[in-house]
């Protein structure tokens, strides 16, 4: 089990700590994804706060990430072709400070 708890967003880049910690896993074991959406937005983009986090349909989890002042990232779907499926997903919300939380299963490989 790998558990990040409002923790995702605080990340230089949070789509490779999401492949990172999918390579650590276990076939077999669960990654649990949890946090608040936009927070980068909903903390105003102040210190660690440079990531906007939220699910997407499917689920994917998705991330805008803050460039400089007003210039964002486009979208990356940070679990999008990874070796897992989902077990449980908060409904998809992308409103600020929204609680979201992602279980996945990495594939038997």
């Amino acid at each position: 089990l790998a558990w990040i708890h409002n923790a995702l967003d605080h990340t230089r880049s949070p789509e490779r700590v999401v492949r990172e910690i999918v390579k650590i896993v276990r076939p077999g074991g669960y990654l649990y994804i949890q946090g608040w959406t936009r927070e980068g937005t909903g903390e105003g983009w102040n210190g660690l706060h440079q990531h906007d986090l939220y699910l997407l349909p499917g689920p994917i989890l998705a991330c805008e990430s803050r460039l400089g002042e007003g210039a964002m990232t486009p979208v990356q779907h940070l679990t999008e072709g990874l070796p897992i499926v989902f077990v449980e997903a908060a409904e998809p919300l992308q409103t600020v400070r929204s609680w979201m939380k992602l279980v996945c299963r990495k594939l038997q490989t």
